[in-house]
């Protein structure tokens, strides 16, 4: 008998297609028929039912193809040992893509955990230039914002403030832990000052603030 298990086994080493594979399946078991007849016994069996040597022949040759019909595995039986690597590695590619796609959508679908405070704006005195002391400490407060005008806390260290005008002033940042900032600074000489303020780099509301101060 042709062992299925070697079939598929020489398929997919082989990679032949099924056709081949028949072919070569029938061929062997044509010939191990072929081996199993026994010439002595075709004669006794021809004498004992009065066959002539071509009926016994024929009949043999019957038989041998019935044998041979039964042995030879199928075109599908083939076809699946050829094809199930195949078919298993197409398999394991669908599932990685699709996979991959739930991933992206859950990642886009994924809220932003770190809201950016695009909503900051500063407010006070001493942002008022006909209220601003010269060699005086002046302040004003820093609000952190988002983009609904929620509270945001931050860092002092994301907090910038940079003064540009007729000469230095001198300032300092005071973190009052409720997401305000005070801001204390000093012009030393009247002229148009332009306050710069940012958090991570976003520009507050408004800002530069021009103060024109004067004597």
């Amino acid at each position: 008998m042709v062992d299925v298990n070697a079939v598929q086994a020489e398929a997919r080493g082989k990679k032949l297609t099924p056709e081949e594979f028949e072919r070569k399946a029938k061929e062997e078991a044509e010939a191990k028929v072929k081996r199993m007849v026994d010439a002595e016994s075709v004669q006794a069996e021809a004498k004992g039912k009065k066959l002539t040597a071509e009926e016994f022949e024929r009949k043999a040759k019957e038989e041998a193809e019935a044998k041979v019909k039964r042995m030879v595995p199928s075109s599908s039986v083939v076809a699946e040992a050829t094809g199930s690597k195949e078919a298993d590695d197409d398999k394991e590619r669908i599932a990685r893509l699709e996979r991959r796609k739930k991933e992206r959508e859950q990642q886009q679908q994924k809220p932003n955990s770190t809201p950016e405070p695009v909503g900051t704006f500063a407010s006070g005195v001493g942002l008022r230039g006909s209220e601003i002391k010269l060699n005086d400490l002046n302040v004003f407060t820093i609000n952190v914002r988002d983009a609904s005008d929620q509270k945001l806390t931050v860092s002092k260290d994301r907090v910038k403030v940079d003064i540009k005008g007729p000469s230095e002033a001198i300032f300092d940042i005071f973190d009052n832990n409720d997401s305000t900032y005070d801001v204390e600074w000093g012009p030393t000489n009247p002229g148009d000052y332009y306050i710069h303020i940012s958090v991570d780099g976003i520009p507050a509301k408004g800002s530069p603030y021009l103060v024109s101060v004067s004597d």
